[in-house]
C-alpha cells in the first residue's frame, strides 16, 4: 500500500543527497574539460597571422573551421561529453527523487488505518454503558471551488446535503474550499453561505478560504514554472493552481478525525443516501484489508465491481476515497510537483511511485454535471456511465 511504500529514513535522504552532490561535481568537471578542449582547438586553428600564410592554407583552414566544432576533439573529450549528458539525466532523476522523499519521521501506516465497521462502533458504544446516542465520525467530503462563467457549486452542495438522511447529516461533514483569488470574487460561495447557514451552524458544512488571499507564492514567479507537455503558460498556471488547491483541502481535512476522506469536485450531483451506501460497501469488503490506496465511486467508463485498476487507469478525483493518514503524503507530493503535470497525471505518478492500488465500486454514487471548465475556453465531457440515482433506496434511514 501507499503507507508501506512511503517508509524512508534520514540515512536514505543523506545517501541520495550525497550522490546528487557527487554527480553535480563530476558534471561540472566534465563541462570544464570540454570547454578547455574547445579553447585549445580554437587556439590551434588560429595559427600564425593570415599575412604569413599562403592562400591555399587559408582556404583549407576556412573549410576546416566550418566543420563540426567537435570533429577534432580527442576520444577522451568525446567520452567526457557523453558522460556529461548521462550525468545530466541522472541529476534530473535524483532531483525528482529528493523532491519526493517522505520526511524521515513520517507517521503513515503506524498504526495501520483500519477503522471498525460502523455496526461494531455502535455496539462498542452501547457495551460501554453510554446512555447518549452514538454519533459516528464517518466520512468527510472535500472539494475546492473557483468562480467560472457557469457556476455549479451551489447545486452541488444542495445535492450533497439533500441526498443525506438526518442521521447521515450528523455523522458526515462537507468542506468547501473557496480557492478564488481574491476569495471575495467567488459570488456563488456567498450564496452557499446564505442558503445553507443552518448547515454551517450545525457543523455539517464548512466553508474555508485560501490561506494565501493574494495567490500561492509558488505561482507568483511565472518564469520559474515548468512549461511541459506543450502547454501554454495560462494552462500551466491553471493546472498548477488546481494541484495546490487539492493539496490545501486535503491538509485541512486530514486531522478532523473522520474514518475516511472523499474527494469531490464542485460540479457533481450525488445519489440518495450515498454516505451509508458507500460505508456499507467499504465495511463489507475492506474492514480487514489493507491492499488498497484509493476506493473509487465514480466511473466514466464500464467497469466491474471490485475491479483493481493499475495507476495509469486513474480517471479523476471525483468520488475517490482516501485513508486520512495518507493525506499529508498526497498533499506533499502535489505541492512538490505542482507544475510538472495535470492533476490526474500527478496522481498516476504518485500511485506508480508508491505502488498504489485503485479498487472501484459500481454503480457510481456521483455524476459529473459540469461542462464549462474554470479554464477559459475549456469544456469537459466526463460522465459516469453507471450512475445509481434511479436505484431503490436503502431502508431504515
Amino acid at each position: 500500500t501507499i503507507l508501506d511504500a512511503a517508509k524512508a529514513d534520514a540515512n536514505i535522504t543523506r545517501t541520495i543527497e550525497s550522490l546528487y552532490t557527487k554527480a553535480n561535481q563530476e558534471l561540472q568537471q566534465m563541462q570544464r574539460r570540454v570547454e578547455d578542449a574547445k579553447e585549445s582547438m580554437r587556439a590551434n586553428k588560429a595559427g600564425p597571422s593570415p599575412s604569413h600564410k599562403p592562400k591555399w592554407v587559408m582556404e583549407l583552414e576556412l573549410w576546416h573551421n566550418q566543420r563540426d566544432p567537435f570533429a577534432d576533439i580527442s576520444t577522451e573529450v568525446r567520452r567526457a561529453k557523453n558522460t556529461m549528458d548521462t550525468l545530466q539525466l541522472s541529476l534530473e532523476k535524483l532531483d525528482y527523487e529528493i523532491r519526493n522523499l517522505p520526511p524521515p519521521n513520517h507517521t503513515f501506516a503506524m498504526p495501520p488505518h483500519r477503522p471498525l465497521p460502523l455496526t461494531m462502533q455502535r455496539a462498542a458504544h452501547i457495551a460501554k454503558g453510554n446512555n447518549t446516542p452514538f454519533v459516528a465520525k464517518n466520512m468527510i467530503f472535500g472539494m475546492s471551488s473557483v468562480g467560472r462563467k457557469k457556476d455549479y457549486v451551489l447545486s452541488t452542495v444542495a445535492s450533497l446535503i439533500q441526498q443525506m438522511s438526518p442521521r447521515e447529516r450528523l455523522e458526515n461533514k462537507i468542506v468547501v474550499y473557496n480557492a478564488m483569488i481574491p476569495p471575495s470574487a467567488h459570488y456563488e460561495i456567498q450564496k452557499v453561505k446564505q442558503q445553507f447557514d443552518s448547515a454551517i451552524a450545525s457543523g455539517l458544512l464548512e466553508v474555508i478560504t485560501n490561506p494565501h488571499p493574494t495567490g500561492y507564492p509558488q505561482l507568483k514567479n511565472e518564469s520559474a514554472l515548468r512549461l511541459r507537455w506543450g502547454d501554454a503558460l495560462d494552462r500551466v498556471k491553471w493546472r498548477s493552481k488546481h494541484a495546490l488547491d487539492t493539496a490545501t483541502i486535503m491538509r485541512h481535512c486530514y486531522s478532523q478525525g473522520y474514518d475516511y476522506y472523499i474527494h469531490l469536485e464542485d460540479d457533481i450531483k450525488a445519489a440518495k443516501n450515498y454516505p451509508t451506501r458507500m460505508r456499507d460497501w467499504m465495511d463489507t469488503n475492506f474492514a480487514d484489508r489493507q491492499d488498497w490506496t484509493l476506493l473509487s465511486f465514480y466511473n466514466p467508463w464500464r467497469v466491474k465491481d471490485m475491479d483493481k485498476l493499475k495507476p495509469y487507469n486513474f480517471f479523476g478525483v471525483i468520488g475517490q476515497a482516501f485513508r486520512p493518514a495518507d493525506l499529508p503524503l498526497v498533499a506533499e507530493f502535489l505541492t512538490k510537483n505542482f507544475d510538472d503535470s495535470p492533476l490526474d497525471w500527478l496522481f498516476v505518478d504518485l500511485l506508480t511511485k508508491f505502488k498504489g492500488q485503485i479498487v472501484v465500486h459500481t454503480p457510481s454514487f456521483f455524476q459529473h454535471e459540469g461542462r464549462v471548465s474554470s479554464l477559459q475556453g475549456k469544456t469537459q465531457s466526463s460522465h459516469a456511465q453507471d450512475f445509481i440515482d434511479d436505484k431503490p433506496l436503502l431502508r431504515g434511514l
